[in-house]
């Protein structure tokens, strides 16, 4: 977040996340900063995708996740696996 405090006062200053990560996507020179923009907007995201409501499992995504794994645990898993796996703090 600090590198990306650093944006106050450049032609970034007052972007939302999505519009800067969308300038800078395309552009080699600026590959550190959409790192850090694309990590900042996966943190926030998976924050707010999370709920102290513990709910049941829909039957539709539990029947996509045991389809082409086998069951639940397994896909469990394979989550985990591919987590360990993921560079830096990416999505999994």
């Amino acid at each position: 977040v600090d590198k990306l405090n650093a944006l106050a006062g450049t032609k970034y200053d007052g972007k939302s996340i999505e519009e800067i990560i969308l300038a800078v996507a395309n552009d080699a020179e600026k590959k550190g900063l959409f790192n850090q923009a694309a990590q900042h907007f996966n943190h926030t995201f998976y924050f707010r995708c999370t709920t102290p409501n513990v709910r049941g499992m829909p039957q539709s995504l539990e029947s996509a996740l045991t389809a082409p794994l086998g069951s639940v645990e397994q896909f469990k898993d394979a989550f985990v696996q591919a987590g360990v796996n993921n560079f830096g703090s990416g999505w999994t």
